[in-house]
């Protein structure tokens, strides 16, 4: 007698489900991880998984066909609702797009009926059906529907129309006729009747059909119909059908070739989520199907291609509201407006989330946006620059503002810098050679005052310094009489210190004169001032400091030719 062979369920640890970033926000990817997963019979395992959204399935029908269907049945690992099997339909375990099962359709009257369950969003509003398919060129026309063509009762259906190439065709009613007033028709333009696999499906939100050929939406679909339709049919109750449409309750246009992982959700699939499924990634929820508020969790089912065995479930994780980021004060890199290049404003990036950003500047000049920049996946500290040549009194600002992906920060505006150009008057204002030296004078005081200008301000000392030798030497003169007719010492005494004095006044007022001379004649040239003025400047003193030095080396000798003289 030969023992008979026991086969052993897998066996998995318990799952655990994480966000991306930890923070279980809107911006996270939601990942199941799988701890552990044995068979003792060393059969290769897949782990099923189902998502669990707000306690309710996320998908309204899973249908994977793998280990445990057969040739009358198959489970939906959903919610349970199975699926009957018509004769001639063949459940193959090594078939199927990963290897693990696939129901084989030879095109006649044939397919898995599915008993009615509210399957669409918000009465007939949102709906996604996804599914693998490998079909030859001659292939027959239903993959899915809930449709039947004679009885006048058709919602949707998606099947393979074969003109002269096998296309995917969706067909969805709002009244249950197919009359072209109530009624959408597209066609995709890629070829899927090779005999290959490929992820095929579509999404219906409100109004917007959209087409989806192995991961990617089909953006050159053929429109054969195009009524202006919200929802599908609801009002009736009759099967789902895999692999044909019905005719007054009878499977008919059967599928030629194999079907593998149906799913249906009453929602609408974002295109982040239909590529994840396509790339086998059913571990993962993208972050564009999350919302604040929601409460996620996650079963596996390990299965051997022969059974299942015991489910387990993950933890729940509730999606958390993102906070919006800031950004700090702006700051401009100059506080003085005086060059036309290189201007920067910076700006610190705040995220409480940790979210990486892209912050936004825009440049103005007098209120003309004239540059504009964006700068990604920053942390902290940001800057924009800018280089063009200004005006002389232009006005500069910057506004400023961040997003996180999900939120943008307050917009910032910058203070207004104005711009002023460097010696601006020197090509505009032409002195007449004929102005009076008072005109010359008034004019360089207007260019010293310039707002970031160069220039100095000189005064008028000509006139009051030729007055001063004047008055000098005709005191020096009568002082000189006076000291002929003295005959006392003391009085050839009084008069040497007067003529010293007195020759002291006019080389004195002899340097004053040559001093404000120069400075008058500098000053008529604001760039000859602006280019020496330091070394005018330290002349002038060198000078002064001479004739001081000189007027006390001197004087004593002076004294004493002029006592010698006296006495001859």
């Amino acid at each position: 007698m030969i023992p008979a062979v026991i086969a052993y369920a897998p066996s998995q640890g318990l799952p655990i489900l994480n966000s991306t970033f930890g923070r279980n926000t809107t911006l996270d990817n939601l990942t199941v991880y799988n701890i552990s997963t044995a068979d003792a019979d060393n059969d290769t395992v897949k782990n099923i998984i189902v998502w669990n959204l707000n306690n309710v399935s996320f998908a309204n029908l899973y249908m994977p066909f793998d280990g445990g269907s057969n040739s009358s049945f198959t489970l939906d690992y959903a919610n349970g609702y199975g699926g009957l099997v018509d004769n001639n339909v063949v459940w193959n375990s090594t078939a199927g797009y990963d290897g693990f099962g696939a129901y084989e359709f030879d095109g006649s009257r044939n397919a898995i009926r599915i008993p009615y369950f509210d399957h669409t969003g918000d009465n007939g509003e949102e709906l996604t059906l996804l599914a693998w398919i490998k079909a030859p060129s001659t292939s027959g026309r239903g993959i899915a529907s809930h449709f039947d063509w004679f009885a006048g009762e058709r919602s949707w259906a998606i099947i393979l129309n074969s003109d002269n190439i096998s296309r995917i065709r969706v067909i969805l009613s709002d009244d249950g006729s197919i009359d072209a007033n109530h009624t959408k028709r597209y066609d995709s333009s890629v070829d899927v009747g090779d005999n290959l696999w490929h992820h095929v499906g579509f999404t219906w939100d409100k109004g917007e059909l959209k087409l989806f050929i192995d991961g990617e939406e089909d953006i050159n679909i053929t429109k054969k119909i195009d009524d202006n339709i919200t929802s599908v049919f609801t009002n009736f109750t009759k099967n789902i059908v895999i692999g044909g449409l019905l005719s007054n309750n009878n499977s008919n246009s059967g599928f030629n070739g194999t079907i593998d992982e149906v799913i249906i959700f009453n929602s609408t699939l974002t295109t982040e989520q239909i590529r994840l499924i396509y790339n086998n990634r059913t571990d993962m929820i993208d972050s564009s199907m999350l919302t604040a508020g929601d409460v996620w969790k996650a079963s596996i089912t390990p299965n051997d291609r022969t059974s299942d065995g015991i489910v387990n479930t993950t933890n729940s994780l509730t999606i958390v509201a993102n906070n919006a980021p800031k950004i700090s004060a702006l700051q401009f890199n100059v506080t003085n407006m005086t060059e036309s290049s290189g201007i920067m404003v910076n700006t610190t990036y705040i995220d409480i989330d940790g979210d990486y950003g892209t912050v936004y500047f825009s440049w103005f000049i007098n209120g003309t946006e004239i540059y504009n920049e964006s700068i990604t996946n920053v942390t902290d500290l940001v800057n924009s620059s800018l280089n063009i040549v200004l005006n002389d009194g232009d006005l500069i600002n910057v506004t400023v503002y961040a997003n996180d992906g999900i939120d943008n920060s307050t917009v910032k505006e910058s203070l207004t810098l104005t711009f002023y150009e460097e010696n601006s008057d020197d090509s505009t204002d032409e002195e007449p050679e004929d102005e009076e030296e008072e005109t010359s004078s008034s004019s360089s005081s207007k260019k010293g005052s310039r707002g970031n200008g160069v220039g100095f301000v000189t005064s008028k000392t000509t006139a009051s310094s030729e007055s001063s030798t004047e008055s000098s030497q005709k005191e020096s003169s009568d002082t000189s009489t006076n000291e002929e007719s003295s005959e006392s010492e003391q009085s050839r005494e009084t008069s040497s210190r007067e003529a010293s004095t007195s020759e002291s006044s006019k080389e004195t007022n002899s340097a004053n004169q040559i001093t404000s001379m120069n400075v008058i004649d500098l000053g008529q040239t604001d760039s000859f001032l602006s280019k020496y003025k330091d070394f005018l400047g330290s002349l002038i003193i060198f000078l002064l400091i001479t004739i001081a030095i000189c007027d006390v080396i001197f004087k004593d000798k002076i004294k004493e030719y002029y006592y010698r003289i006296r006495r001859k």
